[in-house]
């Protein structure tokens, strides 16, 4: 079985195949059951017998792996949907922001959480709908603003106490940090970038090298 079946929109990128699954953790193992079921439920009516056969038999063999107690890890970027809630600490990446002259992290409290529309994003699946999380952060930030947006699923943002689990997993389980890495590989401008019409790198995100600035004791704010 293709675990890629499993779910829409390449939210598995990293994986590379169902062993791969067996090292993210409990939290990523019951948010991919629920993308998985909802992607089942939306392609069930068009579905060919043997293609539910095939739905069946993935979704119990991922049930199967959810029912192991295993380890709390941090969430893959592309897995996470509501995943921010007010209050929480979170750590932005901002190095490749132009015009931005902290970082190239600053760390910033969750102030809102809405349900958010973007007309350049009706291709998407979710027809344009997103989470926006805005931020507060210690100092300002953006054109004297200490407020910064972004969507739950932007790999620039990380919650603050998953900071710690990613620079110990590098060494201590660094199946997993790769896989994480290459999931918050995205090429894209942050929403950030788009709500204030500057620029970003635009090139895709090296969490892996990002956090190095955090490793060698970059001042974050």
């Amino acid at each position: 079985m293709d675990v890629h079946q499993l779910v829409d929109d390449d939210r598995l990128r990293g994986v590379q195949d169902w062993d791969d699954l067996a090292v993210l953790g409990r939290r990523n193992l019951d948010r991919l059951a629920r993308f998985a079921q909802a992607t089942a439920t939306r392609e069930w009516p068009d579905a060919t017998r043997v293609e539910r056969q095939m739905w069946t038999k993935q979704i119990q063999a991922l049930n199967g792996l959810t029912e192991s107690p295993g380890p709390v890890k941090p969430l893959l970027p592309r897995l996470r949907i509501e995943s921010f809630g007010l209050g929480q600490e979170v750590a932005i990446f901002v190095g490749d922001t132009t015009d931005i002259v902290v970082g190239p992290w600053v760390t910033a409290e969750v102030v809102e959480v809405v349900k958010a529309h973007r007309v350049a994003w009706s291709s998407h699946p979710s027809r344009g709908y997103y989470w926006r999380v805005t931020a507060h952060t210690k100092i300002p930030v953006l054109e004297g603003r200490s407020e910064i947006s972004f969507t739950t699923s932007e790999p620039r943002v990380l919650v603050l106490n998953d900071v710690a689990a990613l620079l110990h997993a590098r060494t201590e389980d660094p199946r997993f940090f790769n896989i994480f890495v290459e999931n918050a590989r995205r090429a894209w401008h942050p929403l950030w970038c788009l709500e204030t019409g500057r620029e970003g790198s635009g090139e895709a995100l090296d969490l892996g090298q990002a956090l190095q600035g955090w490793d060698y004791g970059v001042s974050t704010q």
